[in-house]
């Protein structure tokens, strides 16, 4: 069904202002087709999306994730020939994998989500 300005209405997608904000999250995927993608992707979502208030809010967040979680597995694959890097390793993957989700979820009802990390240096 058409809306008063007849163009159709759309669910949570690109066009949305919470849809892009989704999509930051969810596109840090992207890495499991295309290698790297899951780091250029969201920051190009981001950038080419600055004037929503949504995707600066989540583009942001995703890019200090990025920074962190590369750090973070630098150095626990580092300590990963010590044995002790393998546990921060392990949390690193996992949430890696959870956190994004719960981010598109928060971003798809226009809250903001914090990634859990230690320091932030995009403000």
């Amino acid at each position: 069904p058409a809306t008063q300005s007849g163009a159709a209405p759309s669910a949570v997608g690109a066009t949305s202002s919470s849809g892009v904000a989704v999509w930051i999250h969810l596109s840090l995927y992207a890495g499991v087709l295309v290698p790297y993608a899951g780091m250029f992707v969201p920051i190009a979502l981001w950038l080419s999306n600055r004037q929503n208030p949504q995707a600066e809010m989540h583009g942001k967040e995703v890019a200090n994730w990025l920074i962190f979680l590369t750090i973070g597995l630098i150095v626990s694959v580092a300590l990963s020939f010590l044995i002790i890097g393998l546990i921060p390793l392990a949390i690193l993957i996992i949430m890696s994998l959870i956190c994004p989700v719960f981010g598109a979820i928060k971003a798809s009802r226009g809250e903001p989500y914090r990634y859990p990390v230690f320091f932030r240096l995009i403000k």
